[in-house]
């Protein structure tokens, strides 16, 4: 019988915006909070330029990669170095 292996994203960016709230948290595979920003913390971040609005939670994973919070390798594509994130899990 073949064993059925089911991937997960190593993270995971979740955003939660309302009137005057925001919130954008990262979670790693297993649900564990990685990083988490609130209100006037979320719009210093848009607001210095670390994350970017059309592409939120590539910036975000970004962030996290620059300042050592997760790991990645830098890979050459072709065109361009681009950071990989670790091999997705299995469970």
């Amino acid at each position: 019988m073949a064993k059925k292996i089911k991937y997960k994203a190593p993270y995971i960016v979740r955003t939660w915006f309302e009137r005057d709230r925001q919130n954008i948290r990262v979670e790693d595979a297993n649900d564990r909070e990685v990083a988490e920003w609130w209100d006037e913390d979320v719009t210093d971040m848009v607001e210095s330029g670390y994350f970017k609005p059309r592409n939120l939670g590539e910036s975000v994973i970004q962030y996290l990669v620059d300042m050592k919070i997760i790991k990645a390798e830098q890979m050459w594509n072709g065109f361009k170095n681009v950071w990989v994130l670790p091999d997705f899990s299995e469970e």
